[in-house]
């Protein structure tokens, strides 16, 4: 299995490490792992880290299908991909699933990455604070 997840309770992000060779069938088990796991299900922002990506067998139909039905989600999603295939297809996943480019970015560097998905998780609380008091 080249993927691994655990919750962080304390700064409530979701961390997602893939590593070695990723195909379709194992995509397609990540993403039924994930439906069961519940900081993803309750929208927990999401650090996943493809810097241990050796290669990637995923096509390109399948990105397109797995972006699409995640348009419905709010989880904040940083992708590290150092790869530049990686970093391309994690991209297309990018434009497919938030075409307002709101909530999904990815990064060549892991700092960037917490850096951005730590502000923008800022961003949110404050938002959220000022709809509960208004």
């Amino acid at each position: 299995m080249p993927f691994s997840f655990r919750p962080d309770k304390r700064t409530r992000i979701l961390h997602i490490h893939a590593f070695g060779t990723i195909t379709d069938a194992e995509m397609v088990d990540l993403l039924d792992r994930l439906s069961h796991e519940p900081s993803f299900v309750t929208g927990w922002p999401v650090l996943s880290d493809c810097s241990a990506v050796t290669a990637v067998l995923i096509s390109s139909s399948l990105i397109e299908s797995f972006a699409k039905s995640a348009r419905t989600r709010q989880n904040l999603a940083a992708i590290i991909a150092p790869n530049p295939v990686v970093f391309g297809l994690s991209r297309m996943y990018q434009i497919f699933s938030d075409p307002a480019d709101k909530r999904i970015r990815v990064f060549s560097n892991a700092h960037e990455a917490r850096v951005w998905l730590r502000e923008e998780m800022k961003e949110a609380a404050l938002h959220a604070d000022e709809i509960s008091e208004g």
